[in-house]
């Protein structure tokens, strides 16, 4: 009876952990949610500072130097005022130190580029004949000295007409080489 009120115990020791690390991972996530919404205030207030500033320099009577040096002066007065960051947490409240994912750092923003577009690809002089179309291939009798596909293969999209034609494109390329 001994150990079954230990096993008890135990696990009743698991549960409270769980429902610790639980709350944490709440905390946690409460935490990022606030700083992106700070930065995303920040944002915010800089994108209304330059329109303020855009507006101030076309409806002012004043000369555009001044306007632009007082505007610098009080970004600069405000970035004195940072908000304080969250310091790192490297452990849990129970005394656990972290050992995975501590180094992490957010994944960084990728800008896109161009949407991708298909271009057809050059063909350089091959020395050589050119190589027969692929309805020249079907037509002509090509595929008879070609292993013909299976039903397997068919399903996956394998037919037999392009590795003829390859191997007729290598077959072809540098019979006029001369060097």
């Amino acid at each position: 009876m001994g150990e079954s009120q230990t096993d008890l115990f135990a696990g009743r020791e698991e549960f409270e952990l769980e429902e610790i690390l639980e709350i944490e991972k709440q905390m946690e996530e409460l935490k990022r949610a606030e700083i992106l919404k700070m930065e995303e205030e920040a944002k915010k207030q800089k994108i209304r500072e330059k329109e303020a500033l855009i507006d101030e320099l076309m409806f002012a009577e004043g000369d555009a130097k001044e306007i632009l040096n007082t505007f610098a002066q009080t970004v600069a007065n405000k970035q004195e005022e940072v908000v304080p960051l969250l310091p790192k947490v490297t452990q849990f409240s129970t005394g656990v130190k972290f050992t995975r994912g501590s180094g992490q750092q957010p994944l960084p923003l990728i800008e896109e580029g161009p949407l991708y577009r298909y271009e057809a690809p050059e063909i350089p002089d091959r020395c050589g004949p050119d190589p027969p179309t692929i309805q020249e291939i079907c037509s002509n009798g090509y595929l008879q000295h070609v292993r013909a596909e299976n039903d397997t293969e068919k399903a996956g999209g394998y037919t037999s007409t392009l590795p003829c034609l390859r191997a007729l494109q290598d077959a072809l390329s540098g019979l006029y080489h001369a060097s």
